[in-house]
């Protein structure tokens, strides 16, 4: 079982970096599980080191979705890059990402992304979505 806390980094915003907030989402999430999956929203738009390492020091296992859009702040467990179409992934993301899951909006969009899973070279699995069906490749 897997917690996302998305929804809690919207409700705390920019004061994720207090430690009582970090201790309170730590404690939280134990209740739930001891994996970790930070989502929602986008979480790399905060400097998720602090609350990351809380985590870890409570032997958590932590896991990110991202866009790949902002910097990579944090030492995740495993990295889903789901890039959108809107922000072109930064570099890093490329050799850090576990996961690829791509959002087919049309044929513009998979002739655009077309060398992304070669880029990513310790990507594990790579996903598709076309029209809200999901396809595994």
């Amino acid at each position: 079982m897997s917690v996302a806390i998305g929804a809690m980094l919207k409700k705390v915003g920019t004061r994720i970096v207090t430690r009582q907030h970090q201790l309170m989402l730590c404690y939280e999430c134990l209740k739930y599980s001891r994996t970790i999956v930070v989502t929602g929203g986008e979480p790399l738009t905060w400097n998720m080191h602090p609350l990351v390492s809380a985590l870890k020091a409570k032997g958590m296992q932590v896991y990110v979705e991202t866009s790949g859009a902002y910097k990579l702040t944090g030492d995740w467990d495993w990295i889903c890059l789901s890039p959108k179409k809107t922000a072109k992934p930064l570099e890093a993301y490329y050799n850090a990402a576990h996961e690829l899951k791509v959002i087919i909006y049309n044929k513009t969009t998979l002739s655009g992304l077309k060398n992304m899973p070669r880029r990513c070279t310790k990507v594990a699995n790579c996903f598709y979505s076309q029209n809200g069906v999901n396809a595994k490749k």
